[in-house]
């Protein structure tokens, strides 16, 4: 087999962000939403994201679930990839209902305390070699590529496509451009899939006339763009942003989301924007979509009923001097790992959300569900 040097690079790049993140600093401690599904043979799903219920102290939302005979679909899948341990990417509702017949498949992270839990729940569970191209089934092969902040980028060949799962990994200027040599080796049509939208604190300051906002709708449509650009995406679907916040205390940053219009407006990427909830054929690209009419949101009566159960039961809990203390001492480091992350730039530069994608019927089919928030 020939030798890829753009594997290599990306080897030796993460051996030293790993050794980085292990080291007693600043910086480690600070390193320390979406699924797809693409049917070929018995298929394969790739997970990061929840199906059902909600997360986040039942914050989130999904815009759009899926029935009870999708989910019935995906459980017959093969496989189930996570791609990190938060909450809306590794969500365990969710797994219950898909079952124990896939193989759920992790990338080699730093923190992998969410593969015993797995294990110790009854699922068969697999570290994914890093770096590495891994057959899943005829046609089909996956390369995990774990990254220092301990999420990771998926990419999938398929016969005919390649797609490049971001989520809401960030990956660095030098990982994009190695990424894109890779893609320029395999040379089939590109499919980018990552978020587009807030869920940090992007948007949580406030001053005497209200919020700060720290970053505007353009400002994530423009780096979406950039990626579309950067990797040479033929196809963009929008990815691990749909999703609205619910509780009382946070129904407020709904209006601080970037939506699909945003993207339409903002759009300049030479790669064709799809529909949010978009079925993309894998040999042809043509493609069909949910229409906003047909979304299946959370029942309101049931909606409000958990919300209200969940903020009576933080009402009515008991807070301490350690709590406080601990509250203290975890802000602290965040304000001073975010000042010294973001000098060389001159400004903040967190952000993130989850999502997902998924199935339907036939070989070479590309389903996006949805599943994670924008904010």
């Amino acid at each position: 087999m020939e030798r890829q040097t753009e594997l290599d690079w990306l080897r030796g790049l993460m051996l030293v962000l790993m050794t980085v993140t292990h080291l007693p600093t600043w910086f480690s401690a600070h390193l320390g939403q979406p699924f797809g599904f693409v049917s070929a043979a018995e298929g394969f799903v790739f997970l990061s994201a929840y199906l059902v219920g909600s997360v986040y102290w039942r914050s989130w939302w999904l815009q759009h679930y899926p029935s009870a005979g999708d989910i019935e679909q995906l459980s017959g899948a093969a496989y189930v990839y996570v791609t990190h341990e938060h909450p809306d990417h590794f969500h365990m509702p969710s797994i219950r209902r898909l079952g124990t017949r896939p193989t759920y498949l992790f990338p080699a992270l730093s923190e992998r305390g969410y593969l015993g839990h797995i294990k110790a729940a009854g699922y068969r569970a697999e570290i994914v070699p890093p770096l590495r191209w891994q057959k899943l089934d005829q046609g089909v092969s996956i390369l995990s590529i774990p990254l220092w902040n301990d999420d990771s980028v998926l990419l999938i060949d398929t016969p005919d496509a390649l797609i490049l799962n971001l989520n809401d990994a960030k990956p660095l200027p030098t990982v994009l451009r190695a990424l894109r040599r890779l893609a320029e080796r395999v040379d089939k049509r590109r499919i980018l899939l990552c978020s587009y939208s807030p869920a940090s604190l992007v948007n949580s300051f406030r001053d005497e006339a209200g919020v700060v906002s720290l970053k505007r709708p353009e400002d994530y449509v423009a780096y979406v763009c950039r990626l579309c650009d950067a990797l040479g995406a033929d196809f963009y679907i929008p990815f691990a942003s749909q999703a609205s916040f619910e509780r009382p205390d946070s129904a407020w940053a709904n209006q601080y989301r970037t939506g699909f219009a945003d993207l339409q407006r903002g759009w300049t990427a030479r790669a064709e924007l799809l529909p949010p909830y978009t079925t993309l054929d894998l040999t042809g690209f043509g493609y069909e979509a949910v229409a906003a009419g047909d979304y299946r949101p959370a029942k309101s009566t049931r909606l409000v009923e958990l919300t209200g159960a969940r903020d009576a039961a933080e009402t009515g809990a008991t807070i301490d001097a350690d709590d406080l203390a601990e509250a203290v001492r975890v802000v602290g480091n965040l304000i001073l790992q975010g000042v010294l992350l973001s000098r060389r730039r001159g400004g903040w530069r967190a952000e993130g959300t989850g999502g997902q994608v998924a199935p339907g019927r036939g070989a070479g089919r590309l389903h996006y569900y949805q599943y994670a928030p924008a904010s």
